[in-house]
C-alpha cells in the first residue's frame, strides 16, 4: 500500500520519508534525527536536522529514492563527522564583515565539499577476497 501526503503542493512518500529517517538515526547514532527537505543537502550544526535536496523531484522513482539516500549518507558520513566546525565558524565570522562576504561563503562550502568528495577514510573491516 503506498501512502502519500501533500506538503506545499508537493507529494511527499512518507515511506521514504520514513527510511531516510531511519538511514539518519542510524549513521548519527540519534534517535532524535529529523529530516527535511530543501534546495541544497545538508547537516545542521546544531539541531539534529538533515536536509534532503528537491533537486531529485523530477527523477524516477527508483533514482529518486536512491539519490535521496545518498543524500542523507553522503552529508552525515562526509559532513557531520568529517568537517571541523570551528573552523567553518570561525572562517565564516571572519568574513561576515568583508565585501563579497556571500561569495566567501559559498566559495568556501563549495571547496568544503570537493573536499569532503576527495576524503577517502580507512574502510573499518577486512575485505574477503
Amino acid at each position: 500500500m503506498e501512502r502519500f501526503m501533500m506538503f506545499n503542493d508537493r507529494t511527499v512518500d512518507s515511506s521514504l520519508v520514513m527510511q531516510l529517517s531511519d538511514l539518519a538515526q542510524t549513521l548519527m547514532r540519534r534517535r532524535d534525527v529529523a529530516i527535511q527537505f530543501a534546495a541544497h543537502s545538508g547537516v545542521h550544526c546544531v539541531k539534529p536536522v538533515v536536509y534532503v535536496s528537491h533537486f531529485w523531484d523530477g527523477y524516477p522513482p527508483l533514482e529518486r529514492e536512491t539519490a535521496m539516500k545518498s543524500d542523507v549518507g553522503l552529508r552525515i558520513i562526509g559532513t557531520y563527522r568529517h568537517t571541523d566546525r570551528l573552523a567553518v565558524r570561525a572562517f565564516r565570522h571572519a568574513v561576515e564583515s568583508r565585501p563579497l562576504s556571500k561569495l566567501s561563503k559559498q566559495l568556501f562550502t563549495f571547496a568544503e565539499d570537493l573536499r569532503l568528495e576527495a576524503f577517502r577514510p580507512p574502510f573499518p573491516f577486512p575485505v574477503r577476497r
